[in-house]
């Protein structure tokens, strides 16, 4: 059995297509998740004179998304043998998608949490809505077009 670092090797640009379509993702929620942060108060500047970035929930979210799409396609490709077994693998990469989409959404959260010092977790069980949904749809998706596009290159060799 490869590594995960081998697996990542020999589908590199699948890991690159799926965690740049997840940073997208992740900034659109996370660009809507500030404003769980920033809604009842006027934060043009923090009490220490800092301005407020309104960029940061976008940011955050694109770069866990993007980090997320990279280790979701790790999982996918240390799976393979599972399709090749015929095993039961839509269940395995939907439950991989939501474990994976409400990680990213908790951390993108945790990290607005501490950069707005606001302990309330109302906003993070909210994004925990979106991060299980965005799993649900992006992990069944991106699995067949992995699995399409091996099974494909397989049936060629």
């Amino acid at each position: 059995m490869e590594t995960k670092q081998e697996l990542l090797k020999r589908h590199w640009i699948f890991a690159l297509v799926l965690g740049v379509v997840s940073a997208g993702v992740g900034w659109f929620w996370g660009s809507g998740a500030q404003i769980l942060y920033t809604s009842n108060t006027d934060l043009p500047m923090f009490g220490n004179g800092v301005e407020n970035p309104e960029w940061l929930g976008g940011l955050l979210g694109a770069v866990f998304g993007f980090a997320a799409g990279v280790f979701y396609t790790a999982k996918l490709a240390s799976m393979l043998h599972d399709v090749k077994r015929g095993g039961r693998i839509f269940v395995k990469v939907i439950s991989w998608g939501v474990l994976v989409g409400l990680a990213c959404s908790s951390l993108v959260h945790a990290a607005m949490m501490l950069f707005y010092r606001n302990l309330h977790f109302g906003p993070m069980a909210i994004g925990a809505f979106f991060g299980i949904f965005s799993g649900a749809i992006l992990g069944p998706v991106a699995s067949g077009i992995f699995v399409a596009c091996y099974s494909k290159k397989r049936n060629r060799d």
